[in-house]
């Protein structure tokens, strides 16, 4: 809403057909969040989001924070067994997709509403910013994950840790108005969180990548080209497979990108050396934290760091703004310094 003031017309979405600027943005999410208030969905409601990467994507997150409403993030592409197991134990009082993924949902699932094809119901609702917003220990989303069960585990985060961890990353990735973030994740990872809301806090744009499950390395490197992609947020298996096509082909990252953020695997060190190889003008990071703790707790940029030749593993770094880490001894006791 801060950007949306300063910035009206500047862009805070680009998908593959179309853009969004900061005031069409705050307003569609607007109308979506008084429309889920008209349905009785308020301060701690789940809500399901079953969208794929797209404008609905972006305006389901907002409407529901704006709300006040806990999201539900499911991706389309789960089994129908899986998003079952999700919504019986979420119990989401709505449901939030689109006309093409009805045929995937549970036929016990809660009420929908489509954000394409019912979107009139919304659009005729007042859109300026909404008076009351929710409490920072109400909860912004519930997130499933595996579990060490195998059964699917719900992480519920309150809107005071995603707002730290907004402001924190914006900080730790030197995020500005000028940056053209990738989004990158499916929706049912809590990396959407980082590739979307600090950006939106430094006044920057989100670019959608396209839908396939995963891109081609040579179709990425061409993408983020075109697109003038400045940041992008890889899980670390993808980036490693990534590296080691560019330095085979002998081929060059695009210009524009300054900064590759790695995370979810533990990063190898000859893979570290081989990006290094490849490049020193584009910084990277290794993104440490489990979903428990809000996306990311600590971050390693080595372009600061005149050890890594001599590195046998590759840090996770250091705590971001008001996180702590301890380090345990195998009974969980603080181990010396």
């Amino acid at each position: 809403e801060a950007h949306t003031s300063r910035t009206p017309e500047a862009l805070a979405l680009e998908a593959s057909h179309c853009t969004l600027t900061y005031d069409e943005l705050n307003r569609k999410a607007n109308q979506l969040a008084r429309y889920l208030c008209r349905q009785g969905i308020g301060r701690d409601i789940p809500v399901g989001l079953c969208v794929d990467r797209s404008v609905d994507m972006a305006v389901g997150l907002l409407g529901c924070l704006k709300a006040g409403a806990t999201y539900v993030p499911m991706d389309p592409a789960y089994p129908m067994e899986r998003k079952a197991a999700i919504l019986c134990d979420a119990q989401p009082s709505l449901i939030l997709t689109q006309g093409k993924q009805l045929g995937t949902l549970p036929p016990q699932a809660a009420p929908f509403f489509l954000l394409d094809e019912q979107w009139d119901a919304a659009a005729s609702l007042p859109d300026h910013n909404l008076s009351t917003g929710p409490h920072p220990e109400q909860l912004a989303y519930l997130l499933y994950t595996s579990g060490t069960t195998g059964q699917p585990k719900g992480i519920g985060i309150s809107h005071r840790a995603l707002t730290n961890h907004g402001l924190a990353t914006r900080e730790a990735y030197d995020l500005f108005p000028k940056d053209r973030v990738l989004q990158f994740a499916s929706i049912s990872f809590d990396v959407v969180a980082e590739e979307c809301f600090p950006t939106w806090l430094a006044g920057g744009t989100v670019v959608l990548r396209s839908d396939e499950p995963v891109p081609a390395y040579d179709d990425f490197t061409t993408f983020l080209s075109e697109r003038q992609v400045t940041v992008v947020n890889v899980p670390t298996p993808y980036w490693a497979g990534w590296t080691e096509e560019m330095e085979r082909l002998a081929v060059a990252l695009p210009p524009s990108l300054r900064l590759t953020i790695v995370g979810s695997e533990k990063a190898q060190v000859d893979d570290l050396r081989r990006w290094k190889r490849l490049t020193d003008a584009c910084a990277w990071c290794n993104a440490y934290g489990p979903t428990e703790a809000t996306v990311t707790a600590s971050t390693y940029r080595p372009d600061t760091d005149s050890a890594l030749p001599a590195l046998r593993s590759v840090p996770i770094g250091r705590p971001i703004a008001n996180v702590e880490l301890y380090v345990l001894d195998a009974h969980l006791q603080p181990v010396p310094i």
